[in-house]
């Protein structure tokens, strides 16, 4: 979403920059590094207004949503790229 320009990386604008990479650009950028996992996850369930004040009301879609639903649309859309490496000796 953030890549395409739908979503912004932070709840407040010009916070530190978010990038964007694919498993082939960890890869890529990894060489040297045995990867050992490569996983998603992460998604910011909550009102944007609201945490800004302390407070965690989930978003209606997210609410009404069952977890184990929630759980595999973070694997599959989840802000987090996860890496587990370790060098090539």
């Amino acid at each position: 979403m953030i890549d395409a320009g739908l979503d912004q990386p932070e709840a407040q604008d010009d916070c530190p920059l978010a990038t964007f990479y694919t498993p082939k650009d960890v890869h890529d950028l990894l060489k040297g590094f045995n990867i050992n996992s490569l996983s998603q996850d992460h998604i910011f369930p909550y009102i944007v207004s609201k945490y800004k004040n302390y407070e965690y009301e989930l978003q209606p879609w997210f609410k009404a949503m069952p977890p184990k639903t929630f759980k595999v649309l973070e694997k599959r859309l989840g802000w987090h790229l996860l890496i587990i490496a370790a060098p090539i000796l």
